[in-house]
């Protein structure tokens, strides 16, 4: 079973009712963690969800937010757990989330992460999609934020965390290093629409079978769903967004 958890701050509020909708679509079995800076739960409190959680927590107001959401750390009632953006639209997949990650923790030796050192970067990041085992948090070892972005301080927290990651890409062969294939050394997948990617027309995701995929479910499965048409009439910031796929795509 696998724990799925994000944070949100005030600017990301809007978002939290569509990752929780989202999930319980996709994926009605997980749960659903939000760490929050602002009392969000009236804005979501009539919505027939579950599974979810939202925490407000102190020590993410102040400065450092992009670095503290990296060491939050989930109430622990699953084995598995997946940090991710709360801009993220889960839709439904087949493997599921867990046996994708465990299938490429298990191509790539690792013990208690899956995730991926991005590529052709001049310092060393990892990705804010980050499956981990409960063993990765009693490894975790805190310390300071020195670094410029939440990625670099994610790689750099599990390197000194003595936990294992994969290679670079460049130790690898160039049919090894697919981002859609989990059982590829370089596997990273949203596992649904990561609205920024939208909202900023990113080719790279919107033009692959994956994305493509994702749409036909999304039209197929969930534009017309009753819930989801109420979520876009309340809250218009999003519904733009969609919006937008949906221009991108056609409207068929």
């Amino acid at each position: 079973m696998l724990t799925i958890y994000t944070v949100a701050n005030k600017k990301y509020i809007d978002y939290i009712p569509f990752f929780i909708y989202s999930i319980n679509k996709a994926y009605p079995d997980y749960y659903i963690q939000v760490f929050c800076t602002t009392n969000t739960q009236s804005s979501i409190i009539n919505l027939d969800f579950k599974n979810y959680e939202l925490i407000l927590d102190p020590y993410l107001n102040g400065k450092d937010i992009i670095f503290k959401r990296i060491l939050v750390k989930p109430h622990f009632i699953t084995d598995y757990y997946f940090l991710t953006d709360v801009d993220i639209f889960f839709i439904k997949e087949q493997p599921d989330i867990v046996t994708q990650h465990l299938k490429h923790m298990k191509v790539c030796n690792l013990d208690c992460c899956s995730n991926i050192i991005r590529p052709n970067k001049k310092i060393n990041r990892l990705t804010l999609s980050h499956f981990v085992t409960k063993k990765y948090f009693k490894k975790l070892k805190v310390r300071d934020f020195k670094e410029q972005n939440d990625e670099e301080y994610l790689y750099n927290l599990c390197v000194e965390s003595d936990i294992k990651l994969p290679r670079k890409e460049e130790e690898y062969n160039p049919d090894e290093t697919t981002w859609i294939d989990y059982n590829k050394p370089l596997f990273r997948r949203h596992h649904g629409f990561h609205l920024s990617a939208i909202r900023s027309r990113n080719k790279m995701f919107l033009d692959s079978d994956l994305y493509k995929n994702y749409y036909k479910i999304y039209r197929n499965e969930i534009k017309e769903d009753k819930v989801f048409k109420n979520l876009r009439k309340e809250y218009k910031r999003i519904d733009s967004i969609f919006n937008q796929l949906e221009n991108y795509y056609g409207k068929n």
